[in-house]
């Protein structure tokens, strides 16, 4: 019977997330008939829940919004057209890689670590601070939302002047 273990090598790291995962429960069917049985209800499951996240990838740009039912912040420097023009001068970016890496230009740093999607929620989770390993008690989840149409909102860093980052897909 194949486990884990024996095919978790330098070959199942470097495969597509989807393809490995398939891989994997494919080797698992050339077993037990019982884990046959298993795997065969699970495996569908398994395969959306990789699929899903494998639809984000991809690059999205960064522009800000109001929040829903918000009025726009007077406050010097946070309008909502000074948070657009700043966004765009600092070319923000978060590129999301289909084995579960993203790169995140924020304008002012450039992180990068592992993200995962539950439901309509994409965490991130930096690893990597401008070219720095960030040490694993430091590390936490971002939570961000995935709007219906795949924007990817972000309302964190602004939300104390009424508006979020929302990123689209180049």
């Amino acid at each position: 019977m194949r486990t884990f273990s024996s095919v978790h090598n330098e070959e199942f790291v470097q495969k597509d997330r989807a393809q490995a995962a398939f891989d994997f429960c494919n080797g698992l069917l050339e077993g037990d008939t019982m884990i046959k049985t298993h795997w065969v209800i699970a495996m569908p499951l398994v395969q959306v829940l990789v699929g899903c996240g494998s639809q984000l990838a991809g690059t999205y740009v960064g522009d800000a919004r109001l929040l829903e039912g918000r009025t726009e912040s007077s406050e010097a420097g946070y309008s909502l057209d000074e948070m657009r023009a700043k966004i765009a001068a600092e070319g923000r970016k978060l590129t999301l890689e289909r084995n579960g890496r993203f790169t995140w230009n924020t304008g002012s740093a450039v992180l990068e670590g592992t993200w995962r999607v539950d439901g309509d929620t994409l965490f991130i989770r930096d690893d990597t601070y401008d070219g720095r390993k960030i040490g694993s008690a430091l590390q936490k989840d971002r939570v961000w939302k995935i709007g219906g149409d795949g924007e990817l909102i972000y309302t964190g860093r602004y939300n104390q002047y009424n508006l979020e980052v929302v990123y689209k897909k180049e």
